[in-house]
């Protein structure tokens, strides 16, 4: 499940495999690509949910994984691990090939034109980056009062990278009810909720597998996240799922201790 540890860390992978090298080919499906053979890669970044991958040109690669999109190196020669017809962007150094494998955003943009693009433009602050606001996050998180807390969470404006894995695992860890309004949550258990956010995805980013519990065994890495119907780890009621917001989001949670009517 792409969230913003897994772009930080997609950008950690590549940046030594590619930076500064020069492209001998680039190719994208459906997306109009200026002439980059010969380009040199200036940047690779994580930008909430979203990679961004400048080159010498004056243009950029952005693209977001949503769901089951995912970046791939390989060397020359190694057999790679999808299918072919999967692959929506595919670039080469002379050691590397890049691939990125069904990525429903893909685009090209003029370098200049990032500061102003309207995804990127309206991102909140990252909790992974050196720059992060961890006061100003927390207030961020009250701008709507009456957001459910499992929605408002979620809204990459306020604070971005947080997919449905860190909303149910930290929500169920702080034992905050994910359908309540998020003006019902004080400064201070909003300060704590950034503050295991960071917490935890700074963790992740040196872990071979998420976790939100401190396991790495399989089956034993999340609370309550794909859990339901399972006991809770902790008072062992079952597990529930509920869709959330516009997208029908899927939120896990347990009800005894989150305090959840039902």
């Amino acid at each position: 499940m792409p969230e913003g540890d897994t772009i930080h860390r997609i950008a950690r992978t590549l940046r030594p495999l590619v930076c500064g090298a020069e492209l001998t080919s680039f190719e994208a499906k459906h997306v109009e690509v200026p002439a980059l053979t010969g380009a040199r890669i200036e940047s690779i970044e994580a930008r909430g949910k979203n990679l961004v991958i400048q080159f010498s040109t004056g243009v950029a690669l952005c693209t977001h994984l949503r769901m089951h999109g995912s970046w791939h190196a390989y060397p020359h020669g190694a057999k790679w691990k999808r299918p072919r017809d999967r692959a929506v962007v595919v670039f080469t150094t002379a050691d590397w090939q890049c691939v990125c494998f069904d990525a429903p955003v893909v685009e090209v943009i003029r370098t200049k034109d990032l500061v102003t693009h309207r995804r990127l433009r309206q991102l909140g602050e990252d909790p992974l980056s050196p720059t992060f606001d961890a006061q100003k996050a927390a207030q961020d998180l009250a701008r709507d009062p009456d957001a459910p807390i499992g929605v408002a969470v979620m809204t990459q404006s306020t604070i971005s990278g947080i997919g449905n894995v860190y909303k149910s695992e930290l929500l169920f860890r702080l034992q905050i009810n994910p359908f309540a309004p998020m003006g019902s949550l004080s400064l201070e258990m909003r300060q704590k909720l950034v503050r295991e956010t960071q917490h935890w995805m700074r963790h992740n980013m040196s872990t071979r597998s998420r976790t939100l519990t401190g396991s790495n065994v399989a089956g034993k890495r999340f609370f309550v996240y794909l859990r339901e119907g399972e006991p809770c780890r902790v008072c062992k009621s079952k597990v529930q799922m509920r869709r959330q917001g516009e997208d029908a989001r899927s939120t896990y949670y347990c009800p005894r201790c989150q305090n959840i009517l039902v």
